[in-house]
């Protein structure tokens, strides 16, 4: 468990905003109920605020950052390799 208390820089909250919002991500991929997903939801909507207030970029661009990609949250690896 990460300790919220420990530094209080822009940095460390926006990382906790990140993790926040691949929480609700996850969760949202995962839930049928209709309360759960609007928890969920406002979670998202929380997040995107506080990164806002963060870094300054406008909400719609970070809409389109946090929110396009459904399900859920791991680190994406390619490989590619061409074969004669």
């Amino acid at each position: 468990m990460h300790d919220l208390h420990n530094s209080k820089t822009p940095d460390h909250w926006l990382s906790i905003a990140k993790r926040i919002n691949a929480i609700a991500q996850t969760g949202l991929s995962f839930t049928s109920d209709i309360h759960d997903r609007e928890r969920y939801t406002e979670l998202l909507d929380l997040t995107i605020q506080i990164i806002e207030n963060i870094t300054g970029i406008e909400n719609e661009k970070l809409h389109f950052v946090f929110n396009r990609e459904k399900g859920y949250h791991t680190p994406k690896i390619a490989v590619r390799a061409v074969i004669l």
